[in-house]
C-alpha cells in the first residue's frame, strides 16, 4: 500500500517538478517595473516588408488588372467603363482588361497562354478558359481583354466573384467583382 502511494505522488508531483514549481518566491528575482505596472512595453520596431514583385508574363511585367460590361463583341477601349460592381439587370458579358509592360520592346512576338477561371464566393466555378493572346514584336506595352456572360442582361446571379489569371502555372493576376 505505501509504495502505491509514493508512486502516486511521485506522479503528481513531476509534472510540477518538470515546470519549475517547487521553487521558492524568493529566489525569482523581482519583475521590471514594466511588468509590475501591467503595462506592456513597446514592441520593437518591425522591419517593412519587402515589396512584393510584380508578376511577370513571357518577360512583360502586369501593370495594369480591370473589369468592365459589354456586348459580345466589347467596347472599344476609349469607351470602356471599369467597375468592380455592375447590376444584374444590366450586366451582359463581364471583362478583364491585362496591361503588360516590357522593359525594352520585345524583339521578336511572344505568345501568351493565359488561363482565365472565375469562381462565386462560395468556391462554385463559373468558368475556366484557356486563351491566347499576342505581344507583338516592338510593342512596349500590350492590353489583352476577354469577356464572359450573356447578350442578354440579366443572366449574371447576384453575388461577388473572383477572376484569377494563370500563365505557365502561375497566378499573375487576381481581382474580385459584384453583380447587384
Amino acid at each position: 500500500m505505501r509504495l502505491p502511494m509514493l508512486l502516486l505522488v511521485f506522479l503528481l508531483a513531476l509534472p510540477a517538478l518538470a515546470l519549475g514549481q517547487f521553487r521558492d518566491p524568493d529566489d525569482d528575482p523581482d519583475p521590471d517595473p514594466a511588468q509590475q505596472t501591467g503595462q506592456r512595453q513597446p514592441a520593437e520596431p518591425s522591419l517593412p516588408l519587402p515589396t512584393p514583385a510584380k508578376p511577370t508574363v513571357a518577360g512583360c511585367t502586369v501593370t495594369s488588372f480591370l473589369f468592365y460590361e459589354g456586348p459580345e463583341t466589347g467596347p472599344a477601349q476609349g469607351m470602356r467603363v471599369y467597375a468592380t460592381s455592375f447590376p444584374a439587370a444590366r450586366a451582359r458579358f463581364i471583362y478583364f482588361e491585362l496591361v503588360l509592360t516590357d522593359s525594352s520592346p520585345a524583339t521578336q512576338a511572344k505568345r501568351l497562354d493565359i488561363l482565365a477561371v472565375c469562381a462565386r464566393s462560395n468556391g462554385r466555378e463559373v468558368f475556366r478558359v484557356q486563351r491566347q493572346f499576342r505581344h507583338e514584336s516592338g510593342w512596349s506595352s500590350s492590353t489583352h481583354s476577354f469577356g464572359w456572360g450573356n447578350e442578354t442582361p440579366g443572366v449574371w446571379t447576384p453575388g461577388d466573384y473572383t477572376l484569377k489569371l494563370y500563365y505557365e502555372g502561375r497566378e499573375i493576376a487576381a481581382g474580385s467583382f459584384r453583380i447587384t
